[in-house]
């Protein structure tokens, strides 16, 4: 018991520290990644009072970013928002289990290298632990370890301690799931195999900024999703080892810290070596992108990038002559510029690099460089051994740029038979040349370069297209064949000035990769020689199965193993000197090497023979039809024969028997003709063309059957729809008009017949009388349907007679003409006649004078119908009486009434008696008012003259509006105003004659200023020129009048010296003595203002002349005291 309370003590102080270093990292979460918290199981009875360090015990704190991890059937692995959350921690074999964090003591120390877990405390807090129950471990690695050592942590450590010779455990007894290196601050390496075979380490690492070595292995075949890399790092395995991630699958990507790249491998800058096999069957599943080699690596073994995670590979060191040749060969073998590249910086780095491999692998290897158009034209970057058209993106990654075209090449002049553009290697440079210019810069220059000649495959003659150069023939045994190519090109013949072009060819009959074919000592094989060899043209013959060349077994008979094989020689033979100047060589495929060829392309032939087409038997149906049918298909029912396909097409032809020289007939090219609708009935001829096609050998056989297409005439039909019984008329029975008429369309002729007692009698018209008739319609013959007739029999009956139009008449005003009655019946013909009264006695008689009457209308009864009989009352009416006023009433007022006489009117009509109104305009009440008598004074007025009617007219009034204007008043003065000044204002003058208007009159003086008058306020009295304006208002009958009269009031003589002077004249104009007083008659063109009382102004105007008169005495009185 005692041996046990020492355990328990030793336990608790373990877990103790364990429980206080995790809960310090609990308190410093922010700087942890990947905290997991679970239940730990115990084999005996703990008090849970005496265990504060179990982790079950410290509460969830979902602040500081990690989780307690209960047991379920699922492991669950919190991470930081910022690292990828891990995915593949869980699974099936973690049932019912606890990840247990090891405690910094428990990990097993050499120095400062991390080489374990103590067996001691593995032993004590993981005793039910084993290889075959392991135990599931959180690691932290301490800040001062600077080594976590070879095989530290890995699963198959080769020196397994069964003899309990160590003092650490053997990692098969557990499995690390997760990783700390947020403390590990002094760590330099992790060296070979330190983690290696952790299949349950999984999520997401970053490895300390202090690391700067992998070892080899160190993290291969672990379940790990992600790894950040510190940016000191500079060895991931070196030139002794490598494989640091090798097969560990589930890696999504191995990126740089701190980094925002997506690429699936990122590299620190710092890097110096890579060592062999380093991401070798690593990240399977990650997405495949481009990347960098940073430029100070120095070092790269075999197959570092064997993984499918990496497509481009750009290398940006200068010098990679210590590369292994293969560290860049892909995972599955296959090599494009969308998938596996190798870039390197330039085409030294290029040539440093010790190339190995299969050919594949070494094309994909390749450079960047400069391509120039011209010396001082456009620059673009090209890749060594790509097409021009392969371009770099904005990220720096190549691709084929399907819309790229070439700058444009300065203008030359291109020779005919030559092609101008951008000049590389003796050719024009297009977008699919490839380029290898063995430097960092090439440069083109325009130019021009004999055409290549267009060649064309060829089979007796006639031009096949071919979608490759090695077309498979298959030809007909049973008669002889030319194979061959069509070589042309625009300077074969007469060509230019300087030259022409020829053509000479080789035909080989190639056998096991040689000239070795049993055709080769023929006419026509080998090289043309003009001397030796002058049968070699541009075609072979192929005559039956010998002539055979398959890939097949050869057997001397009927198959040959091989092929044909024709080269092209295209010369330019100067006419200088005749030098023959090879331009283009087709390429050979005959083993040994092809020196003089100037294209890849080569040209050959597979020929194999069968039999030829057969004709088919063709029967035809479907060729006669009966006019008006809606469709017609002539169908021919060919033969199919086995291996054979047939074509067709239908020609019309233009008589009987005819095969050929016919008009084709456009898109029937199938075994039915559609012959169009509407065709007359007749013969119409045609012929189909059976074209049998071989499909082994494409021989060809032509059969044609002509077809004769029979439209019959169809049968005719006639119906007489209308029901012809009637009632008579007296019009002649109408031809029938509904009528169904089908086939002929001919006009229909009628013949009628009526029934008497010996038969029916043919008519020459319709009838018109009652009867019994028929009618028979007859229609002819065309061209498309045959004749007919049909007949129909009829009755015409007595009549009953009926007003077709009723009675009427309009009645008319007296003085004018009568009006018609009308009336109308079915049968028979009208009379009339007239009364005063309904049921008096009728005459033939019109009235005349204006009253009512009543009008009959008889229609007499005959054998075919009733009479007929109708009253209606009409009205003469009175007619409009003319009335006019000719005399013109306006005058000027003069004291007399106005006179309107009878004798001043004009009546047309009635002779009633004539009454006269006179009216007054009453401006006030904006009115006309009645007047008792005519008018006398001035005024607007109206007169109505009424017509009384009499027994023919009507009454009549007539109005007529007029004015008697106000007569014109007058006022003469007779005073003569002038006088000498005498201190007395001007007296209203008395001596007047006046007519007119008795209104007031007003009374205006003015004085002359300066040429213009000036009114004054009083008459004056003082010395100056002026003038009188005497204003005599309108009155009831009369206008107003304006009376002036100019006067002066002179200087007075004084003819006595002591008599005093005048006084000083006011500042006023005077007037010349010859100008005399104003005449006395003249009126001013506007009527003045002021409506001033006569009295008023008198009296005014005479206190004003004494005031005049008093300060004149004043004023001479004191000019005389001044004397």
């Amino acid at each position: 018991m005692e041996k046990v309370g020492k355990q328990m003590k030793k336990r608790k102080k373990a877990l103790s520290f364990s429980a206080a270093v995790l809960l310090g990292a609990t308190l410093t979460a922010t700087s942890m990644s990947n905290i997991v918290f679970a239940k730990n199981t115990f084999s005996y009875p703990i008090n849970m009072e005496d265990t504060p360090y179990l982790l079950e015990n410290i509460d969830k704190d979902t602040d500081a970013g990690f989780t307690r991890l209960e047991n379920n059937n699922e492991l669950d692995i919190d991470t930081y928002s910022d690292i990828p959350q891990n995915q593949n921690n869980s699974g099936n074999l973690l049932n019912n289990v606890s990840i247990i964090e090891v405690p910094e003591s428990a990990l097993y120390m050499e120095g400062t290298t991390v080489m374990g877990i103590t067996k001691q405390w593995f032993r004590e807090y993981c005793s039910e632990n084993n290889s075959s129950n392991p135990a599931y471990l959180k690691i932290t690695i301490p800040s001062y370890a600077t080594s976590i050592g070879t095989n530290a942590f890995c699963t198959n450590k080769a020196n397994y301690d069964s003899n309990d010779r160590y003092n650490y455990i053997h990692p098969s007894n557990y499995k690390i799931v997760e990783i700390d290196f947020s403390s590990a601050t002094s760590l330099k390496s992790i060296e070979s195999q330190a983690f290696k075979g952790n299949n349950e380490l999984a999520g997401v690492i970053t490895l300390p900024s202090s690391l700067k070595t992998l070892g080899k292995y160190a993290f291969s075949c672990t379940k790990l999703e992600g790894i950040y890399l510190p940016e000191g790092l500079q060895e991931i395995g070196n030139a002794n080892g490598g494989s640091v991630f090798k097969d560990s699958s589930s890696l999504k990507f191995i990126r740089v810290s701190g980094s925002n790249s997506t690429a699936s491998i990122e590299l620190p800058d710092s890097l110096i070596s890579i060592g062999q096999d380093a991401f070798s069957g690593a990240m399977t599943s990650a997405t495949p992108t481009p990347i960098v080699i940073p430029e100070q690596v120095s070092y790269i073994g075999d197959s570092a990038f064997e993984t499918p995670a990496v497509t481009m590979i750009t290398v940006q060191a200068n010098d990679v002559s210590n590369y292994n040749g293969k560290a860049f060969i892909s995972a599955d073998g296959s090599y494009s510029l969308n998938g596996r590249m190798t870039v390197f910086q330039n085409y030294a780095a290029y040539s440093s690099f010790p190339t190995g491999g299969l050919q594949s692998y070494r094309k994909s290897l390749t450079y960047e460089f400069t391509l120039n158009f011209g010396e001082n034209g456009t620059q673009q970057q090209k890749l060594n051994n790509q097409t021009v058209q392969c371009v770099k993106d904005s990220n720096g990654q190549w691709y084929i740029d399907e819309t790229y075209t070439l700058p444009e090449a300065p203008s030359i002049d291109v020779d005919e038979g030559y092609t101008g553009g951008w000049k590389y290697h003796d050719e024009i440079l297009t977008i699919k040349t490839v380029l290898s210019p063995n430097a960092d810069v090439l440069t083109v220059e325009a130019g021009q370069v004999l055409m290549e000649p267009t060649v064309t495959f060829t089979v007796d003659g006639i031009k096949i297209d071919t979608q490759t150069t090695y077309p498979k023939l298959n030809l007909s045994n049973h008669k002889e064949h030319k194979i061959g190519v069509d070589v042309s090109h625009p300077l074969e013949g007469e060509g230019n000035q300087e030259g022409y072009v020829v053509f000479e060819y080789e035909w080989t009959d190639v056998y096991q990769g040689g000239k070795q074919g049993p055709r080769m000592n023929e006419s026509g094989f080998g090289r043309y020689n003009l001397w030796d060899n002058p049968n070699v043209t541009n075609t072979i013959t192929i005559d039956g199965p010998t002539h055979e060349r398959t890939t097949g077994d050869y057997s001397g008979e009927d198959y040959g193993d091989g092929y044909y094989l024709v080269e092209v020689y295209g010369y330019f033979v100067h006419r200088q000197g005749g030098l023959k100047e090879l331009f283009y060589k087709s390429a050979s495929t005959v083993i040994g090497s092809d020196p003089d060829r100037t294209t890849n392309t080569a040209y050959l032939f597979d020929v194999v023979t069968s039999d030829p087409a057969q004709q088919p038997n063709i029967i035809v149906t479907g060729n006669e039809v009966t006019y008006g049918y809606d469709t017609a298909e002539i169908v021919a029912d060919v033969q199919i024969i086995d291996g054979q396909t047939n074509t067709y097409q239908w020609y019309q032809a233009e008589q009987e028997g005819q095969t050929k020289g016919g008009n084709i007939i456009y898109g029937a090219e199938s075994t039915q003709l559609n012959v169009e609708s509407g065709k007359n009935a007749g013969n119409y001829y045609y012929y189909l063309e059976v074209t049998s096609t071989k499909a082994l050998n494409g021989d060809v056989l032509k059969t044609v059957v002509p077809v004769t297409f029979q439209v019959n005439q169809a049968e005719s039909t006639i119906v007489i729809n209308d029901n012809l019984n009637k009632v008579f008329n007296g019009e002649m029975v109408q031809e029938p008009q509904n009528i169904t008429q089908t086939g002929s369309q001919n006009t229909v002729s009628f013949v009628w017949y009526e029934k008497q007692e010996n038969g029916w009698i043919e008519l020459q018209a319709p009838p018109v009388n009652a009867g019994e008739y028929k009618v028979i319609a007859i229609v002819t013959e065309d061209t498309n349907y045959k004749s007919t007739s049909a007949e129909k029999t009829f009755h015409i009956s007595q009549a009953n007679n009926a007003w077709r139009e009723e009675l009427s008449i309009t009645g008319w005003t007296y003085g004018e003409p009568k009006n018609e009655p009308n009336a109308s019946a079915q049968f028979g013909t009208v009379t009339y006649s007239y009364c005063d009264l309904e049921n008096g006695i009728y005459s033939e008689q019109v009235p005349t004078q204006a009253g009512t009457y009543w009008v009959k209308a008889v229609i007499e009864e005959s054998n075919n119908y009733a009479g007929l009989e109708a009253k209606v009352p009409f009205e003469i009416t009175q007619a409009d009486t003319q009335l006019s006023i000719n005399k013109s009433l306006a005058q000027t007022y003069n004291g007399q009434k106005i006179k309107l006489e009878d004798a001043d009117l004009m009546i047309q009509g009635s002779t009633g008696k004539v009454t006269y109104q006179y009216q007054i305009w009453n401006e006030e009440q904006q009115q006309w008012i009645d007047m008792d008598d005519a008018p006398v004074n001035a005024g607007k007025y109206k007169v109505i003259v009424t017509v009384a009617a009499d027994t023919n007219y009507h009454s009549a009034f007539a109005e007529k509006e007029f004015i008697i204007s106000k007569a014109e008043s007058t006022f003469i003065i007779h005073d003569v105003l002038d006088k000498e000044y005498d201190g007395q204002s001007i007296q209203i003058p008395t001596n007047i004659t006046r007519t007119g208007s008795q209104a007031e009159p007003i009374y205006e003086w003015y004085i002359k200023d300066t040429n213009k008058w000036r009114k004054l306020d009083t008459a004056p009295s003082e010395i100056g020129n002026y003038k009188l304006a005497v204003i005599i208002p309108e009155d009831e009958n009369y206008n107003s009048v304006t009376t002036e009269k100019e006067f002066r009031i002179t200087e007075q003589i004084n003819v006595n010296p002591d008599t005093p002077t005048n006084p000083t004249t006011p500042d006023a104009s005077v007037q010349d003595d010859k100008t005399g007083s104003m005449n006395q008659q003249n009126q001013l063109d506007t009527p003045p203002t002021g409506d001033t009382n006569t009295m008023t102004i008198g009296f005014w105007a005479s206190l004003a002349g004494i005031s005049a008169s008093a300060l004149t005495f004043l004023g001479i009185k004191r000019r005389r005291c001044k004397k």
